[in-house]
């Protein structure tokens, strides 16, 4: 997605301005861009158009939460699969 979210308030999307780094205004949380972008986070929901036209894509919670999916729709919250020591 073109745009960072804060990986703790789902769907809060991250302000920047120039020259600093990006910053949750919910939390406070601070990033520098390349942490954030791209998502470094595991797609888990798959959302596809409106007219339920095949996946469109696979973004993290915090994506698919975020006000700027909400054209899309999620068609299903994916699992991810377990990972060793858990």
């Amino acid at each position: 997605m073109p745009w960072a979210v804060c990986p703790h308030c789902v769907g809060e999307g991250l302000r920047s301005s120039v020259g600093r780094r990006w910053r949750c205004p919910r939390c406070g949380g601070e990033w520098d861009e390349a942490e954030r972008v791209p998502c470094p986070e595991p797609g888990t929901v798959a959302l596809t158009n409106e007219g339920g036209g095949g996946i469109v894509r696979l973004v993290c919670a915090s994506h698919a939460a975020h006000p700027s999916a909400a054209r899309l729709r999620r068609a299903l919250q994916i699992v991810p699969p377990e990972t060793e020591g858990d």
